[in-house]
């Protein structure tokens, strides 16, 4: 069996001349160890007796927690789901400094960046013109009118991948140096730092870069991500499904085209509860989006008899229809696209509802009005 302490020696020929590698005078042969793999995975071991600090939350909702130190989290949408208004609330509150009022983050909890680590923000999607309209969004919501000297944030749109992924690296580096950590990076486009999103090998490899990130320097790395055209809450590519396994968090943004409300919900959580559906919508006159509150849970048996209430007005739409068991049950069918049997369960929960009840006299069911 192999020991790992073991030394290996290698005889020199000894017509092999080593003067002009070793000098004057060369060994008689070269020795080295084989490293040793137990002491190099020793600090990565688990032990009981160490204590392991839990990260810092940074970002949470209702104390349910979505980003800590040390981790990835994934926002994702839509295009035009209002991603870009999560993001300015979330800078909005990291901006925040003792003394300002407190600013509208959309619900979401930011803890505060006293230590004046640096923020990096990177937009690799919008033009110059929309990322310093968005900047700018996030800086109204706050009592100041500039942001702060450790606020970093870059239009990187034009840089290719490879010199994309390079200047995050040293940005990082260069950054930490100054102000003495990271507290925050936020990727806005996380999907231009790999040329094709479902090329295994380089979606993995960046998705790990982006890990070691949040790791090397103990901060949260946010990601804004698109879902996949017409196809809801899937990540782009393998890219994207690489991105949700590492995530601490994924939080879906979607939004209802009809009212213009948009909703943040939990998709993947890993050190939190359920995420209570935050709703916002965006304010012409303050020019941001702004906090609407919760969105009410609404039980199943609340939308049955939303169901119920719908399919009843279209049986009814006068009000003083009459059917019997057999037309109410036809005009069902006809109305749901049901079966005999399905039709006749309609019937049953329209009455136990007090939709309808049955009159004894005309021996036919009415509508009660009692939606």
């Amino acid at each position: 069996m192999f020991d790992p302490s073991e030394r290996i020696t290698v005889d020199i020929p000894e017509d092999f001349d080593l003067n002009e590698a070793f000098g004057d005078t060369p060994p008689p042969s070269y020795t080295f160890e084989k490293p040793n793999l137990l002491e190099t995975l020793e600090p990565h071991r688990f032990h009981s007796y160490n204590s392991i600090p839990r990260p810092d939350a940074i970002i949470s909702v209702d104390g349910n927690i979505l980003s800590t130190a040390g981790n990835i989290t994934t926002i994702a949408g839509q295009a035009k789901a209002g991603k870009s208004g999560v993001v300015a609330a979330i800078l909005a509150g990291a901006l925040a400094i003792p003394g300002d009022t407190p600013p509208d983050t959309l619900g979401i909890t930011v803890k505060r960046n006293d230590e004046g680590k640096a923020l990096i923000h990177i937009d690799s999607e919008q033009s110059r013109y929309d990322h310093h309209r968005s900047m700018m969004q996030a800086i109204k919501r706050t009592p100041r009118k500039t942001e702060t000297d450790w606020f970093y944030s870059f239009n990187l749109q034009l840089f290719d991948v490879k010199d994309r992924r390079q200047k995050l690296l040293q940005l990082c580096e260069v950054l930490s140096e100054k102000h003495g950590g990271i507290y925050m990076i936020i990727l806005d486009g996380g999907a231009d730092f790999v040329n094709d999103t479902n090329e295994l090998k380089e979606s993995n490899d960046v998705v790990q870069e982006f890990t070691a990130l949040a790791v090397n320097y103990n901060c949260p790395l946010i990601n804004v991500l698109h879902f996949n055209p017409g196809i809801s809450e899937k990540g782009r590519g393998h890219f994207g499904s690489q991105l949700e396994r590492k995530s601490e968090s994924v939080i879906a943004i979607t939004k209802d085209q009809d009212s213009g409300i948009s909703t943040i919900e939990g998709k993947r959580l890993r050190n939190s509860g359920n995420l209570p559906p935050i709703q916002f919508e965006y304010d012409t006159d303050l020019g941001y989006h702004v906090f609407i509150g919760i969105k009410k849970k609404v039980s199943k048996e609340e939308t049955k008899e939303a169901g119920l209430s719908d399919l009843v007005f279209q049986l009814f739409p006068i009000g003083t229809e009459t059917y019997t068991t057999a037309e109410l049950q036809a005009q069902i069918m006809e109305v749901e696209t049901v079966k005999e049997r399905t039709a006749l369960t309609r019937i049953k929960n329209l009455k136990d509802c007090g939709l309808i009840e049955r009159d004894p006299a005309l021996n036919k069911y009415t509508y009660t009005n009692k939606p």
